[in-house]
């Protein structure tokens, strides 16, 4: 990348999309390269750099379409080439209905119908992830105070609350496998594609996170986010509930926190797009970069 921009030096995309092929992270635990590395051996994500160190005074917005070809309990085991293109055929769907000549890609432009939001955990701000899901709430409220935002509506075999069933979903945020969403158990990190959450009418525009600290990695024990975007995910069919962005982490974020829930959801129920949405909320809420941050999906996207 740096020798590209030296050889085209009036050249400084604001737009980087990292596709299949390149890697999302850096490890320096040669030992251990796949889940639960140290923390110091752990450099910032792939994204985080090529944001703030790549040249000077260039600071891109740096989103992935690399998703893996999840099925079932397929996880690792495709070269991702479908969920990719399947990615591209939703947004370019949505596209060919948005006016002529639109950079942004908008379902609400086109008139679709998703108008609620589903945050984990609502009610409980004692809770470790209460607050997570309380500043998401704050955040869509404050834009329109009359959005329909909904907590819980389930329970796991461990007691935990979770949104087993939602509809017409335009945010989506819970705790995947570190304390929800019937992650834990028998078929732990497949609970979005073994049918645990099921989404139902118009709910193939939306963006989500889950608490998981390694939800951004390709191969983790977590519900990552490869399942996210697998082709019967969130008990969809031909990616019909698929989400169309996306912010996780590639490692443990601990200190640096995670990304600002309230600035992620606020933003994309603002209209902003999905890349501003997502680096904007890259700086959580103490003013910290997240340098694990990685977000997946389209830049040109907005709710």
């Amino acid at each position: 990348m740096q020798s590209w921009l030296s050889n085209n030096p009036t050249l400084r995309p604001a737009y980087v999309i990292l596709f299949q092929g390149l890697p999302q992270e850096v490890d320096y635990d040669t030992t251990n390269e796949d889940i639960n590395s140290s923390d110091a051996l752990a450099a910032p994500s792939v994204q985080y750099q090529l944001h703030y160190s790549t040249s000077p005074g260039w600071y891109p917005f740096v989103t992935a379409i690399n998703m893996n070809g999840t099925s079932g309990t397929n996880v690792q085991s495709s070269d991702g080439t479908n969920d990719s293109i399947a990615y591209i055929k939703k947004i370019i769907s949505m596209a060919s209905n948005n006016p002529r000549g639109s950079l942004f890609i908008s379902a609400t432009a086109n008139g679709y119908a998703n108008t609620n939001w589903y945050f984990d955990y609502l009610g409980d701000p004692s809770y470790v992830y209460g607050p997570y899901a309380i500043n998401a709430q704050y955040g869509v409220t404050n834009i329109n105070p009359t959005a329909n935002v909904i907590g819980t509506s389930g329970t796991n075999a461990y007691g935990e609350n979770f949104t087993a069933q939602a509809t017409n979903v335009a945010g989506y945020y819970t705790g995947g496998w570190d304390s929800a969403t019937g992650c834990h158990g028998t078929n732990d990190g497949y609970c979005f594609v073994d049918g645990s959450v099921r989404f139902f009418g118009n709910s193939g525009w939306f963006i989500m996170s889950t608490i998981d600290s390694f939800n951004g990695q390709r191969v983790t024990f977590q519900a990552g986010y490869l399942t996210w975007f697998a082709t019967n995910a969130f008990g969809g069919t031909n990616y019909s509930n698929t989400p169309v962005g996306a912010v996780t982490t590639v490692n443990e974020p601990r200190l640096q926190g995670k990304p600002s829930s309230a600035v992620y959801y606020g933003e994309w129920s603002a209209g902003k797009s999905f890349a501003l949405s997502a680096w904007d909320a890259q700086i959580e809420g103490n003013g910290i970069p997240v340098v694990y941050f990685h977000a997946v999906g389209d830049p040109f996207i907005r709710k």
